[in-house]
Protein backbone atom coordinates (compact mmCIF):
# COMPACT_ATOMS: atom_id res chain seq x y z
CA UNK A 1 0.00 0.00 0.00
CA UNK A 2 1.22 2.99 -1.00
CA UNK A 3 2.13 5.30 1.98
CA UNK A 4 0.51 8.67 2.09
CA UNK A 5 1.65 12.18 2.06
CA UNK A 6 2.29 13.29 5.94
CA UNK A 7 -0.17 16.01 5.58
CA UNK A 8 -3.22 13.96 4.51
CA UNK A 9 -2.93 11.02 6.30
CA UNK A 10 -2.39 13.67 9.74
CA UNK A 11 -5.63 14.77 8.59
CA UNK A 12 -7.42 11.77 8.42
CA UNK A 13 -6.18 11.26 12.35
CA UNK A 14 -7.44 14.20 13.21
CA UNK A 15 -10.96 13.74 11.85
CA UNK A 16 -11.06 10.62 13.72
CA UNK A 17 -10.45 12.42 16.49
CA UNK A 18 -13.39 14.65 15.79
CA UNK A 19 -10.80 17.63 14.63
CA UNK A 20 -11.21 18.57 11.35
CA UNK A 21 -7.62 20.49 10.14
CA UNK A 22 -8.11 23.35 8.76
CA UNK A 23 -10.98 24.67 10.34
CA UNK A 24 -14.69 23.09 10.61
CA UNK A 25 -15.43 24.08 6.57
CA UNK A 26 -15.03 20.50 7.04
CA UNK A 27 -12.24 19.49 4.50
CA UNK A 28 -7.96 19.95 4.84
CA UNK A 29 -6.54 23.20 2.66
CA UNK A 30 -5.91 21.83 -1.13
CA UNK A 31 -8.60 19.22 -0.50
CA UNK A 32 -11.09 18.86 -3.22
CA UNK A 33 -14.68 19.15 -3.04
CA UNK A 34 -16.20 15.74 -4.33
CA UNK A 35 -19.35 17.88 -6.01
CA UNK A 36 -20.06 16.11 -9.22
CA UNK A 37 -18.24 12.90 -11.51
CA UNK A 38 -18.67 15.19 -13.67
CA UNK A 39 -16.27 17.49 -13.43
CA UNK A 40 -15.40 20.16 -16.67
CA UNK A 41 -12.54 22.15 -14.91
CA UNK A 42 -11.72 24.06 -11.88
CA UNK A 43 -8.33 26.68 -11.08
CA UNK A 44 -6.18 25.27 -8.47
CA UNK A 45 -3.66 28.26 -8.50
CA UNK A 46 -3.47 32.29 -9.40
CA UNK A 47 -0.42 34.02 -9.71
CA UNK A 48 0.03 38.12 -10.11
CA UNK A 49 3.47 39.73 -11.47
CA UNK A 50 1.53 43.30 -11.59
CA UNK A 51 -1.78 45.07 -11.65
CA UNK A 52 -3.90 43.28 -14.51
CA UNK A 53 -1.17 40.60 -15.62
CA UNK A 54 -2.14 37.19 -13.94
CA UNK A 55 -2.14 33.57 -14.45
CA UNK A 56 -3.77 30.36 -13.66
CA UNK A 57 -4.34 27.14 -13.99
CA UNK A 58 -6.05 23.79 -13.14
CA UNK A 59 -7.65 21.10 -14.78
CA UNK A 60 -10.67 20.56 -17.15
CA UNK A 61 -12.63 17.28 -18.81
CA UNK A 62 -11.59 16.80 -22.50
CA UNK A 63 -14.43 15.71 -25.37
CA UNK A 64 -12.92 11.51 -24.73
CA UNK A 65 -13.15 12.13 -20.47
CA UNK A 66 -9.78 12.34 -19.70
CA UNK A 67 -8.68 15.20 -17.70
CA UNK A 68 -5.99 17.69 -19.11
CA UNK A 69 -4.21 20.80 -17.54
CA UNK A 70 -4.99 24.16 -18.97
CA UNK A 71 -3.72 27.83 -18.55
CA UNK A 72 -5.66 31.24 -18.72
CA UNK A 73 -3.92 34.96 -18.66
CA UNK A 74 -4.61 38.07 -17.47
CA UNK A 75 -3.44 40.94 -20.16
CA UNK A 76 -4.02 44.18 -18.68
CA UNK A 77 -6.84 43.48 -16.93
CA UNK A 78 -9.37 41.17 -19.02
CA UNK A 79 -9.21 37.37 -18.64
CA UNK A 80 -8.54 36.01 -22.15
CA UNK A 81 -9.77 32.75 -23.45
CA UNK A 82 -8.03 29.62 -21.10
CA UNK A 83 -6.15 27.00 -23.58
CA UNK A 84 -4.75 23.69 -22.55
CA UNK A 85 -1.41 23.88 -22.28
CA UNK A 86 0.97 23.11 -25.13
CA UNK A 87 2.34 19.47 -25.67
CA UNK A 88 0.78 18.16 -22.62
CA UNK A 89 -1.70 15.91 -24.13
CA UNK A 90 0.95 14.33 -26.18
CA UNK A 91 2.76 13.43 -22.51
CA UNK A 92 -1.12 12.48 -20.85
CA UNK A 93 -1.22 9.34 -22.67
CA UNK A 94 -2.44 8.09 -19.34
CA UNK A 95 -5.51 10.64 -19.44
CA UNK A 96 -5.11 12.00 -15.95
CA UNK A 97 -3.45 15.78 -15.86
CA UNK A 98 -3.97 18.85 -14.24
CA UNK A 99 -1.91 22.01 -13.41
CA UNK A 100 -1.29 22.09 -9.73
CA UNK A 101 0.74 25.47 -9.12
CA UNK A 102 1.20 28.72 -11.40
CA UNK A 103 3.92 31.37 -10.72
CA UNK A 104 4.81 34.55 -12.66
CA UNK A 105 8.50 36.37 -12.57
CA UNK A 106 7.14 39.32 -14.47
CA UNK A 107 4.25 40.49 -16.72
CA UNK A 108 4.33 37.37 -19.72
CA UNK A 109 6.60 35.39 -17.84
CA UNK A 110 5.34 32.45 -16.08
CA UNK A 111 6.07 28.62 -15.17
CA UNK A 112 3.09 26.15 -14.06
CA UNK A 113 3.64 22.23 -12.96
CA UNK A 114 1.58 19.57 -12.33
CA UNK A 115 1.28 15.62 -13.07
CA UNK A 116 0.18 13.72 -15.20
CA UNK A 117 -0.31 9.26 -16.26
CA UNK A 118 2.31 8.30 -19.01
CA UNK A 119 1.20 4.86 -21.11
CA UNK A 120 2.57 2.80 -18.06
CA UNK A 121 -0.01 4.33 -16.16
CA UNK A 122 2.91 6.17 -14.23
CA UNK A 123 2.75 9.43 -12.57
CA UNK A 124 4.74 11.48 -13.83
CA UNK A 125 5.66 15.98 -13.21
CA UNK A 126 5.94 18.04 -15.45
CA UNK A 127 6.88 22.20 -15.83
CA UNK A 128 5.78 24.59 -19.08
CA UNK A 129 7.07 28.13 -19.27
CA UNK A 130 5.49 31.36 -20.68
CA UNK A 131 7.86 33.64 -22.47
CA UNK A 132 7.01 36.94 -23.93
CA UNK A 133 3.43 36.23 -22.84
CA UNK A 134 3.48 32.48 -25.18
CA UNK A 135 3.24 29.48 -23.47
CA UNK A 136 5.99 26.51 -24.68
CA UNK A 137 5.24 23.13 -24.92
CA UNK A 138 5.19 21.49 -21.67
CA UNK A 139 8.49 18.88 -20.42
CA UNK A 140 8.84 16.28 -18.51
CA UNK A 141 10.87 17.31 -15.36
CA UNK A 142 14.42 16.55 -16.38
CA UNK A 143 15.77 13.31 -14.97
CA UNK A 144 12.61 13.02 -12.60
CA UNK A 145 11.06 10.00 -14.43
CA UNK A 146 14.24 7.98 -13.60
CA UNK A 147 14.28 9.06 -9.88
CA UNK A 148 10.63 8.28 -10.02
CA UNK A 149 11.52 4.14 -10.10
CA UNK A 150 7.98 3.60 -8.38
CA UNK A 151 6.12 5.35 -10.79
CA UNK A 152 4.45 7.59 -8.61
CA UNK A 153 4.90 11.42 -8.36
CA UNK A 154 2.21 13.32 -6.43
CA UNK A 155 0.97 16.41 -6.81
CA UNK A 156 3.64 19.59 -7.36
CA UNK A 157 2.17 21.26 -4.78
CA UNK A 158 4.63 23.93 -4.70
CA UNK A 159 6.42 26.38 -7.49
CA UNK A 160 7.67 29.81 -7.06
CA UNK A 161 9.66 32.16 -9.37
CA UNK A 162 11.67 35.29 -8.41
CA UNK A 163 12.31 36.63 -11.69
CA UNK A 164 11.34 35.86 -15.18
CA UNK A 165 13.12 32.23 -16.47
CA UNK A 166 14.45 31.37 -12.53
CA UNK A 167 12.06 29.68 -11.05
CA UNK A 168 12.09 26.18 -8.08
CA UNK A 169 9.73 23.27 -8.17
CA UNK A 170 9.43 20.69 -5.40
CA UNK A 171 7.37 17.54 -4.34
CA UNK A 172 7.84 13.72 -4.11
CA UNK A 173 8.48 10.92 -5.87
CA UNK A 174 8.73 7.41 -5.27
CA UNK A 175 11.18 4.67 -4.88
CA UNK A 176 10.22 0.63 -6.00
CA UNK A 177 10.19 0.06 -2.43
CA UNK A 178 7.10 2.57 -1.84
CA UNK A 179 9.83 5.05 -0.08
CA UNK A 180 8.58 8.83 -0.60
CA UNK A 181 11.14 11.29 -1.78
CA UNK A 182 11.96 15.11 -0.99
CA UNK A 183 13.07 16.12 -4.55
CA UNK A 184 13.28 20.24 -5.48
CA UNK A 185 14.48 20.98 -9.29
CA UNK A 186 15.70 24.37 -10.12
CA UNK A 187 15.33 26.83 -13.79
CA UNK A 188 17.87 28.74 -14.54
CA UNK A 189 17.88 31.70 -17.02
CA UNK A 190 14.92 29.81 -18.87
CA UNK A 191 16.52 25.89 -18.67
CA UNK A 192 15.53 23.57 -16.35
CA UNK A 193 17.70 21.66 -14.39
CA UNK A 194 17.53 18.06 -13.37
CA UNK A 195 15.64 17.36 -10.22
CA UNK A 196 17.41 15.78 -7.31
CA UNK A 197 16.63 15.01 -4.17
CA UNK A 198 16.60 17.24 -1.41
CA UNK A 199 20.03 17.42 0.16
CA UNK A 200 21.00 15.60 3.48
CA UNK A 201 16.84 14.18 3.23
CA UNK A 202 18.22 10.63 3.41
CA UNK A 203 20.42 11.19 6.86
CA UNK A 204 17.40 12.85 8.41
CA UNK A 205 14.67 10.77 7.38
CA UNK A 206 16.67 7.58 7.75
CA UNK A 207 15.68 6.26 4.85
CA UNK A 208 11.84 6.75 5.66
CA UNK A 209 9.70 9.35 4.14
CA UNK A 210 9.61 12.77 2.94
CA UNK A 211 8.31 15.28 0.74
CA UNK A 212 8.47 18.93 0.00
CA UNK A 213 5.24 20.68 1.20
CA UNK A 214 6.00 24.13 -0.22
CA UNK A 215 8.35 26.46 -1.74
CA UNK A 216 9.25 30.45 -1.69
CA UNK A 217 12.02 32.39 -3.39
CA UNK A 218 13.63 35.43 -2.87
CA UNK A 219 16.00 36.42 -5.87
CA UNK A 220 17.17 33.95 -8.53
CA UNK A 221 18.92 30.91 -6.14
CA UNK A 222 18.01 32.04 -3.23
CA UNK A 223 14.87 30.19 -1.95
CA UNK A 224 13.35 28.12 1.14
CA UNK A 225 12.02 24.85 1.28
CA UNK A 226 9.63 23.36 3.81
CA UNK A 227 8.25 19.95 4.11
CA UNK A 228 7.58 16.74 6.15
CA UNK A 229 9.56 13.88 6.87
CA UNK A 230 8.80 10.37 8.95
CA UNK A 231 12.41 8.74 10.03
CA UNK A 232 12.43 5.00 8.13
CA UNK A 233 8.96 3.25 7.99
CA UNK A 234 7.36 3.98 10.89
CA UNK A 235 5.01 5.58 9.00
CA UNK A 236 3.67 9.41 9.74
CA UNK A 237 2.32 9.57 12.90
CA UNK A 238 6.28 9.83 13.81
CA UNK A 239 6.19 12.88 11.15
CA UNK A 240 8.87 15.80 11.40
CA UNK A 241 9.52 19.22 9.70
CA UNK A 242 12.23 19.77 7.67
CA UNK A 243 13.51 23.15 6.14
CA UNK A 244 16.61 23.48 3.39
CA UNK A 245 17.74 26.39 2.10
CA UNK A 246 19.18 27.68 -1.66
CA UNK A 247 22.02 30.27 -1.28
CA UNK A 248 23.80 31.02 -4.37
CA UNK A 249 22.09 28.86 -6.39
CA UNK A 250 23.59 25.69 -4.09
CA UNK A 251 20.86 23.82 -2.12
CA UNK A 252 22.09 23.63 1.71
CA UNK A 253 21.26 20.77 3.62
CA UNK A 254 17.68 19.44 5.03
CA UNK A 255 17.19 19.85 8.97
CA UNK A 256 14.82 19.76 11.38
CA UNK A 257 12.83 22.71 11.73
CA UNK A 258 14.39 24.55 14.94
CA UNK A 259 12.52 24.84 18.53
CA UNK A 260 9.73 22.66 16.63
CA UNK A 261 9.88 19.86 18.93
CA UNK A 262 10.06 22.06 22.40
CA UNK A 263 6.07 22.24 21.93
CA UNK A 264 5.97 18.32 21.84
CA UNK A 265 3.90 18.37 18.45
CA UNK A 266 2.02 15.08 17.28
CA UNK A 267 1.62 15.18 13.67
CA UNK A 268 3.24 18.77 12.72
CA UNK A 269 3.00 19.81 9.27
CA UNK A 270 3.67 22.99 7.24
CA UNK A 271 1.28 24.86 5.70
CA UNK A 272 3.32 27.16 3.63
CA UNK A 273 7.15 29.49 3.53
CA UNK A 274 7.16 32.90 2.03
CA UNK A 275 10.44 34.72 1.90
CA UNK A 276 10.63 38.63 2.29
CA UNK A 277 14.04 38.32 1.38
CA UNK A 278 17.16 36.73 0.50
CA UNK A 279 17.97 34.76 4.14
CA UNK A 280 14.72 35.83 5.82
CA UNK A 281 11.56 33.89 5.29
CA UNK A 282 8.36 32.90 7.59
CA UNK A 283 7.03 29.04 7.69
CA UNK A 284 3.49 28.54 9.37
CA UNK A 285 1.92 25.04 10.23
CA UNK A 286 -0.11 23.61 12.53
CA UNK A 287 -0.17 20.22 14.61
CA UNK A 288 -1.88 18.10 18.07
CA UNK A 289 -1.29 19.59 21.12
CA UNK A 290 -0.40 17.47 24.28
CA UNK A 291 -4.44 17.89 25.21
CA UNK A 292 -5.48 17.41 21.99
CA UNK A 293 -6.49 20.68 20.64
CA UNK A 294 -5.21 21.62 16.99
CA UNK A 295 -2.78 24.45 17.45
CA UNK A 296 -0.22 26.18 15.28
CA UNK A 297 3.08 27.19 15.08
CA UNK A 298 5.77 29.78 13.28
CA UNK A 299 9.33 29.73 12.42
CA UNK A 300 11.40 32.52 11.37
CA UNK A 301 14.76 32.77 9.08
CA UNK A 302 16.65 35.98 10.03
CA UNK A 303 19.58 36.76 8.56
CA UNK A 304 20.42 33.14 7.42
CA UNK A 305 19.86 31.69 10.61
CA UNK A 306 16.51 30.27 11.54
CA UNK A 307 14.99 30.95 15.26
CA UNK A 308 13.30 28.69 16.95
CA UNK A 309 9.56 28.33 16.10
CA UNK A 310 6.82 29.27 18.24
CA UNK A 311 3.23 28.61 19.36
CA UNK A 312 0.72 31.04 17.96
CA UNK A 313 -1.12 32.46 20.63
CA UNK A 314 -5.10 32.99 19.36
CA UNK A 315 -7.58 35.34 20.10
CA UNK A 316 -9.00 36.61 23.76
CA UNK A 317 -10.25 35.57 25.53
CA UNK A 318 -8.84 32.42 25.90
CA UNK A 319 -10.90 28.78 25.27
CA UNK A 320 -10.25 25.51 26.42
CA UNK A 321 -10.01 23.25 23.55
CA UNK A 322 -10.79 25.71 20.99
CA UNK A 323 -8.60 24.96 17.81
CA UNK A 324 -6.06 26.98 16.14
CA UNK A 325 -5.39 26.55 12.41
CA UNK A 326 -2.60 28.11 10.36
CA UNK A 327 -3.02 27.09 6.22
CA UNK A 328 -1.31 29.89 4.25
CA UNK A 329 1.29 32.61 4.79
CA UNK A 330 2.94 35.69 2.48
CA UNK A 331 5.85 37.64 3.42
CA UNK A 332 5.89 41.15 1.55
CA UNK A 333 9.70 42.41 2.89
CA UNK A 334 11.23 41.15 6.25
CA UNK A 335 10.29 40.84 9.37
CA UNK A 336 6.46 41.51 8.03
CA UNK A 337 3.82 38.98 7.22
CA UNK A 338 0.44 37.79 7.27
CA UNK A 339 -0.73 33.89 7.70
CA UNK A 340 -4.63 32.60 7.61
CA UNK A 341 -6.61 29.82 8.92
CA UNK A 342 -9.80 29.31 10.93
CA UNK A 343 -10.40 29.33 14.31
CA UNK A 344 -12.68 26.62 16.34
CA UNK A 345 -14.63 27.16 19.19
CA UNK A 346 -16.53 24.87 21.24
CA UNK A 347 -19.39 24.70 18.96
CA UNK A 348 -17.18 23.39 16.28
CA UNK A 349 -18.24 26.28 14.01
CA UNK A 350 -14.92 27.89 12.24
CA UNK A 351 -14.40 31.67 11.59
CA UNK A 352 -11.54 32.97 9.23
CA UNK A 353 -8.91 33.78 11.18
CA UNK A 354 -5.41 35.99 10.87
CA UNK A 355 -1.94 36.80 12.67
CA UNK A 356 0.24 39.20 11.73
CA UNK A 357 4.16 39.79 12.29
CA UNK A 358 5.29 43.42 12.45
CA UNK A 359 9.12 44.60 12.39
CA UNK A 360 9.93 40.88 13.35
CA UNK A 361 7.41 39.80 15.88
CA UNK A 362 4.15 37.95 15.51
CA UNK A 363 1.45 38.87 17.27
CA UNK A 364 -1.84 37.25 18.94
CA UNK A 365 -3.95 36.02 16.05
CA UNK A 366 -6.96 37.86 15.50
CA UNK A 367 -11.13 36.64 13.99
CA UNK A 368 -12.07 38.12 11.24
CA UNK A 369 -15.45 39.34 11.22
CA UNK A 370 -17.73 39.19 8.87
CA UNK A 371 -20.96 41.37 7.90
CA UNK A 372 -24.35 40.71 9.00
CA UNK A 373 -25.49 37.37 7.57
CA UNK A 374 -21.76 35.86 7.85
CA UNK A 375 -21.45 37.03 11.15
CA UNK A 376 -18.02 37.14 13.42
CA UNK A 377 -17.82 33.61 13.72
CA UNK A 378 -19.08 32.33 10.48
CA UNK A 379 -18.33 28.63 9.45
CA UNK A 380 -15.39 29.36 7.30
CA UNK A 381 -11.41 29.62 6.96
CA UNK A 382 -8.38 31.13 5.19
CA UNK A 383 -6.71 28.79 2.70
CA UNK A 384 -4.46 31.09 0.96
CA UNK A 385 -2.76 34.48 0.97
CA UNK A 386 -1.08 37.36 -0.65
CA UNK A 387 0.67 40.60 0.73
CA UNK A 388 2.29 42.76 -1.53
CA UNK A 389 3.54 45.61 1.20
CA UNK A 390 3.55 45.79 5.50
CA UNK A 391 -0.81 45.77 5.90
CA UNK A 392 -1.98 45.63 2.73
CA UNK A 393 -2.80 41.96 2.00
CA UNK A 394 -5.96 39.64 0.26
CA UNK A 395 -7.13 36.50 1.59
CA UNK A 396 -9.65 33.61 -0.02
CA UNK A 397 -11.63 30.58 1.56
CA UNK A 398 -14.32 29.59 1.73
CA UNK A 399 -17.58 29.05 3.88
CA UNK A 400 -20.77 26.80 5.06
CA UNK A 401 -24.04 28.80 4.80
CA UNK A 402 -26.79 27.18 7.35
CA UNK A 403 -27.81 24.93 4.46
CA UNK A 404 -24.50 23.25 4.38
CA UNK A 405 -23.48 24.79 0.76
CA UNK A 406 -20.01 25.60 0.40
CA UNK A 407 -18.88 29.47 -0.65
CA UNK A 408 -16.15 31.18 -1.39
CA UNK A 409 -14.91 34.23 0.34
CA UNK A 410 -12.17 37.29 0.44
CA UNK A 411 -11.39 39.63 2.59
CA UNK A 412 -8.66 42.30 2.18
CA UNK A 413 -6.41 44.34 4.22
CA UNK A 414 -5.29 48.00 3.46
CA UNK A 415 -3.00 49.74 5.31
CA UNK A 416 -3.03 47.42 8.06
CA UNK A 417 -6.51 47.15 9.01
CA UNK A 418 -8.39 44.28 7.84
CA UNK A 419 -12.43 44.90 6.19
CA UNK A 420 -15.01 42.35 6.58
CA UNK A 421 -14.98 38.77 4.80
CA UNK A 422 -17.40 39.04 2.15
CA UNK A 423 -18.70 36.67 -0.25
CA UNK A 424 -17.25 36.10 -3.65
CA UNK A 425 -19.52 39.13 -5.66
CA UNK A 426 -21.74 37.85 -8.11
CA UNK A 427 -20.72 33.63 -7.35
CA UNK A 428 -24.74 33.11 -6.86
CA UNK A 429 -24.99 33.93 -10.48
CA UNK A 430 -22.56 30.96 -11.71
CA UNK A 431 -23.88 28.70 -9.24
CA UNK A 432 -27.25 29.09 -8.78
CA UNK A 433 -26.81 28.46 -4.87
CA UNK A 434 -24.96 25.22 -5.12
CA UNK A 435 -21.66 24.81 -4.40
CA UNK A 436 -18.73 27.09 -4.99
CA UNK A 437 -14.91 27.36 -3.67
CA UNK A 438 -11.84 29.37 -3.76
CA UNK A 439 -8.65 28.12 -4.48
CA UNK A 440 -5.98 30.61 -5.01
CA UNK A 441 -5.39 33.87 -4.60
CA UNK A 442 -2.65 36.23 -5.41
CA UNK A 443 -2.02 40.38 -5.45
CA UNK A 444 0.40 42.60 -6.91
CA UNK A 445 -0.52 45.48 -5.69
CA UNK A 446 -2.28 46.86 -2.63
CA UNK A 447 -5.36 46.91 -3.31
CA UNK A 448 -4.79 44.71 -6.95
CA UNK A 449 -5.42 40.37 -6.40
CA UNK A 450 -7.01 38.20 -8.48
CA UNK A 451 -8.74 34.83 -6.95
CA UNK A 452 -9.66 31.56 -8.73
CA UNK A 453 -12.00 28.46 -7.95
CA UNK A 454 -14.39 26.76 -9.09
CA UNK A 455 -18.08 26.45 -9.12
CA UNK A 456 -21.34 23.51 -9.75
CA UNK A 457 -23.93 24.51 -12.36
CA UNK A 458 -26.06 21.51 -14.55
CA UNK A 459 -23.61 18.79 -12.04
CA UNK A 460 -20.30 20.28 -13.25
CA UNK A 461 -17.99 21.85 -12.26
CA UNK A 462 -16.72 25.19 -14.05
CA UNK A 463 -13.74 27.47 -13.02
CA UNK A 464 -14.01 30.89 -12.70
CA UNK A 465 -11.80 34.13 -11.41
CA UNK A 466 -12.78 37.27 -9.53
CA UNK A 467 -10.42 40.47 -9.56
CA UNK A 468 -9.87 43.30 -6.90
CA UNK A 469 -9.14 46.78 -8.80
CA UNK A 470 -8.21 50.09 -6.72
CA UNK A 471 -9.39 47.72 -3.47
CA UNK A 472 -12.57 46.72 -4.79
CA UNK A 473 -13.78 42.90 -5.83
CA UNK A 474 -15.53 43.19 -9.10
CA UNK A 475 -18.10 40.02 -9.75
CA UNK A 476 -16.88 36.49 -10.52
CA UNK A 477 -17.11 35.28 -13.77
CA UNK A 478 -17.19 31.85 -15.76
CA UNK A 479 -13.41 31.16 -17.24
CA UNK A 480 -14.27 30.58 -21.25
CA UNK A 481 -12.91 27.36 -22.72
CA UNK A 482 -10.82 25.49 -23.64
Amino acid sequence: MRQPQAREAATAALCLALVIVGGSAGMPAGARPAATAGMSSHIESVSCSSPGFCAAGGLYRDRSGRHQGFVVSQRRGVWQRATPVPGLAKLNAGGDAEIDAVSCGSPGNCAAGGTYTDRRRHEQAFVATERNGTWQQAIEIPGLATLNAGGYVYPIVSLSCASAGNCVVGGAYELRSARDVAFVADEVRGTWHRAHRVPGIDALDAHGNAEVAAISCAAAGSCAAVGGYARGFAGVLGSKVFVAVESQGRWGVARALPGLAALRPRLPYAAGISCGSPGNCAIAGAYISRSGNIQSFVADEVGGKWVPALHVAGPRPRRHGAALTLEAVSCPASGDCAAGGSYERQSLLGSALAAEQRHGTWGRARVLAGPGRLGAYADAEINSMSCTSAGNCGAGGIFFNRAGHLQPLVVSEHDGVWGPVILVPGFRALDGGRNSWMASISCSAAGYCAAGGAYNANDLAHAFVVTERNGTWGRARAIVGP
